[in-house]
Formats: C-alpha cells, structure tokens, sequence
C-alpha cells in the first residue's frame, strides 16, 4: 500500500505540478482522442483486459499442475504480479506476486513462471526473426 500511495504520488507531483508537463500532456490527450487517432487509442485499451485475462488462462493451466486453482485466483495473481512488478526492477516482482497467490508449492511455481515466460519469448523470437529477414530482403 505504501509502495502504491508514493509510486500515485510521484507521477502526480511529476504529471501535474509541473505547469509545462501538465499542459503537454492535455495537448498529447486532446490530440490523441479526436478524429483519426480515437480508434486504436479506444482498441488498445479495450485489448488491455483481455491481455491480462489470456495472461490468467496461461498462468491457470500451468499453475494447476501444482495445486487446484480457478481462473479467478489465477487472474488476481496475474493482477498482483503486475502490481508488483510496477515497483521492482526488472519485473521481478511479476514472478513474485503469482507464487506469492499460491498456498502451497512455491519453490516449483517458480519454475512454472519460467516456463511461462519461455513460453511467451519463443513466438517473439520468431517473429523478430522473421521482421528481420524482411527488413534485409527489402532494404539491404
């Protein structure tokens, strides 16, 4: 709670009381939300839960195997693995607030989490393989 009340504090001491960083940012929402730019500004943040809520199915299936869990659950981890990770370097505490909502099996959770994480990184390699080939097919 005291890590979220100075994180809320800094960002509105860095976003509002600076004069010049306040009317930048009205500039940058006013721009932003009219015309053209409405549309995928509105689908990103309407994607945004269903990110976290496939984010929960991955962790639901491979935090079963541990202990019986509902999606529920699993969603709040995901939740407080977001929170957490907001406060610490590097992500960290992402890997923390899942085994954290676990109640039991927390050393193999870890490796749980590990194997989600390798999960997620494969399909970004590839396709980063892929953007590059096609970078130098048509540049180089």
């Amino acid at each position: 709670m005291l890590v979220t009340l100075l994180t809320l504090g800094l960002l509105y001491n860095s976003i509002f009381a600076a004069p010049d960083t306040a009317a930048a940012w009205r500039t940058l929402l006013a721009t932003t939300l009219s015309g053209a730019g409405r549309t995928p500004v509105l689908l990103a943040l309407a994607l945004v839960p269903v990110n976290w809520g496939l984010e929960a199915w991955k962790w639901h299936r491979l935090a079963r195997h541990l202990e019986p869990v509902t999606f529920g659950r699993s969603f709040r981890a995901v939740l407080v693995g977001l929170t957490l990770g907001f406060a610490t370097p590097n992500r960290v505490g992402d890997y923390a607030g899942r085994i954290i909502e676990l109640k039991s099996r927390r050393v193999s959770a870890l490796g749980a989490v590990f194997l989600g994480r390798y999960c997620r990184w494969w399909p970004r390699c590839w396709r980063a393989c892929w953007a590059y080939s096609t970078f130098c097919s048509r540049f180089i």
